[in-house]
């Protein structure tokens, strides 16, 4: 995202490894100390040749979600999640019909599945470590009774499946882009190469 907006804001002329370069010159070479972050955000600011405390305030020094694609679409590209949610997911993984891993806040633990569980049956149907990624799929956002065997006791837990909601982005081009948005594309990438 700096990259993108030293780019942007130098019309391509200046990338990160100026900021970079100037940084070691400056402080390292040259006073023979690091740097604080009001000293980084001045250099960042001298480089762009604007004030840019704005970014540093909204997205280094905030806990808010990122825009990613606001600084995507000045290069003309999208991050896109092609995640589309349409398969289940509990959070476990298993050897055999034994659990030997539970995914903290998954489907699998909030439902109190735990490592060493044996997974005898789901809604009925018995299971085995061939079936059981069919049996699960059946039952996408549903709760479902799973007959399991813990410390040699068999019981029954409550279990709603959930989907998958794990991300998966990749980066594409945009359809439409000015000219400008490619111009400052092909500099921002032959920077990077």
């Amino acid at each position: 995202m700096l990259d993108i907006l030293i780019a942007k804001e130098t019309d391509g002329e200046k990338h990160l490894d100026d900021l970079m370069r100037s940084l070691y010159k400056s402080f390292y070479l040259n006073k023979k100390k690091g740097f604080t972050d009001d000293e980084f955000v001045k250099e960042v600011s001298r480089i762009c040749g604007s004030d840019q405390s704005t970014f540093f305030k909204e997205y280094v020094f905030s806990t808010a979600p990122i825009d990613y694609n606001k600084f995507f679409d000045m290069v003309g590209l999208k991050l896109v999640d092609t995640n589309k949610k349409t398969k289940v997911k509990l959070g476990i993984r298993l050897k055999g019909t034994t659990i030997t891993f539970v995914e903290t806040n998954s489907s699998g633990h909030s439902a109190g599945l735990n490592v060493n569980d044996e997974i005898v049956a789901i809604d009925g149907i018995r299971i085995t470590d061939a079936n059981f990624n069919d049996v699960v799929s059946m039952y996408p956002e549903k709760t479902v009774d799973f007959l399991i065997s813990r410390d040699n006791l068999i019981r029954t837990i409550k279990v709603k499946v959930g989907m998958n909601d794990d991300v998966a982005y990749i980066i594409e081009r945009l359809e439409n882009t000015s000219s400008t948005q490619s111009k400052l594309y092909n500099k921002w990438m032959s920077s990077v190469l």
